[in-house]
């Protein structure tokens, strides 16, 4: 354990130091949030909770009520599904991993890292997978599709080595997660590398800026389309 220089009269003025304005305010305000959102059903989140603070007559902001909500652990109800998109299937056949967090590649078409994601469109949720070249950062294959399917990942891989126009695999190693839906026997067993968790790599787990282009969102965040064509 890491031990800090102190001086004694600066730890005993720290421990006798009278409690700061905004310590006496926030024990004051929360049992009234609190009160508040336990009367409305503990559905309240940080705004509408803030409004009816205000209502009430209580001087607060939303960052002050968002502050105190997180300090007492409450939490207002959500409309939204918490979504997975890995599901590791235990009885498959798993690749060993060949890439040992070591994202890297000194050419390019030697390591790709291969993932989906989804996003939330007004008709429902839309499932984009993509293959990313780790020397350049380009995105080689995508597909969208409206389930995660094998498909859904197989399109992708297919159109990155249309895109490359690889004939041979032998010399790219293609990382992606342990995913029940990542189809093994597409590439060769020998240069395919997954892992055990999908917290693998920035490059791996979240949908690159590359993609933002394809797709057109509205001002409220929602996805209004996603081009599925490939290039003729």
């Amino acid at each position: 354990m890491e031990q800090l220089q102190v001086a004694p009269s600066t730890y005993y003025e720290a421990k006798s130091r009278p409690p700061s304005k905004r310590t006496l305010r926030d024990n004051q305000v929360a049992p009234q949030l609190v009160e508040l959102f336990e009367k409305n059903y503990c559905v309240y989140g940080r705004r509408k909770l803030t409004r009816a603070a205000q209502k009430k007559g209580l001087c607060v902001g939303r960052d002050q009520v968002a502050r105190l909500m997180k300090r007492e652990g409450i939490r207002g109800a959500s409309r939204a599904k918490k979504r997975f998109t890995t599901h590791a299937d235990k009885d498959a056949l798993r690749a060993a991993d060949l890439v040992h967090r070591n994202f890297s590649a000194t050419r390019p078409d030697q390591l790709w890292v291969a993932d989906f994601t989804y996003c939330s469109k007004w008709s429902g949720v839309v499932y984009v997978a993509f293959v990313t070249d780790v020397f350049s950062r380009r995105i080689v294959g995508w597909k969208a599709a409206r389930s995660m399917t094998k498909e859904l990942v197989i399109d992708a891989l297919n159109m990155a080595a249309w895109t490359r126009r690889l004939l041979s695999f032998d010399q790219l190693t293609c990382h992606t997660d342990a995913g029940a839906q990542v189809p093994v026997a597409m590439i060769r067993p020998s240069r395919i590398a997954s892992a055990d968790t999908s917290f693998e790599s920035e490059s791996c787990v979240s949908l690159p800026v590359q993609m933002r282009p394809l797709i057109n969102k509205r001002s409220t965040g929602k996805v209004r389309s996603v081009v599925t064509s490939l290039p003729d």
